[in-house]
């Protein structure tokens, strides 16, 4: 019982949410209209987490199902989009690498702003030896935060492939592996 009264909690967010989109004149899906009244009252306490959460998360692991009908339409009507194959793709394309870098820079922003307000607090003598520490090592390329995008991922030498953790740990790359 409790199942069936979170799945009419967000049944409704989604109908009062297609309210919207009907009564509303801005082209808004309806889909973002319940995201943010779902968002809304979840920040707001409104709607407690624990009022929805099993049924989301049922929602969410049954997604990949609810995909199959779509592709089957794509799959059916496959002639009519011929035309538009090659347009599709290549926005297909670049939108995804358009989302990647945005995506990154976006991280890349607030890691640096973290760790800058993280370590402000401590001096700037401080901040900065903790910044020069702070690096990355990913299979034998170590991008630090104060090298430029191009120095980023040269190759290091075996001897610079030292990374210092929050922690204080000393880790070292030998033999493809982080030990």
């Amino acid at each position: 019982m409790r199942f069936v009264r979170q799945l009419a909690i967000i049944l409704s967010i989604s109908f009062v949410a297609e309210l919207m989109e009907y009564l509303i004149p801005i082209p808004v899906a309806a889909s973002i209209y319940g995201l943010i009244l779902m968002l809304v009252g979840l920040t707001t306490k409104i709607i407690p987490l624990h009022k929805v959460e099993e049924a989301a998360d049922f929602l969410v692991e049954i997604m990949p199902i609810l995909f199959v009908p779509p592709t089957v339409g794509i799959m059916v009507s496959v002639e009519a989009l011929q035309e538009m194959l090659v347009p599709l793709c290549v926005i297909s394309v670049i939108s995804t690498i358009l989302v990647m870098a945005v995506t990154g820079r976006v991280s890349q922003g607030i890691i640096r702003r973290s760790n800058a307000v993280i370590h402000q607090s401590a001096g700037d003598d401080t901040r900065e030896t903790v910044r020069a520490d702070k690096s990355a090592t990913l299979q034998g390329f170590t991008a630090s935060a104060d090298d430029t995008e191009e120095e980023a991922w040269e190759e290091k030498e075996p001897d610079d492939m030292a990374e210092k953790t929050n922690g204080g740990i000393v880790r070292k790359k030998q033999g493809g592996s982080i030990q």
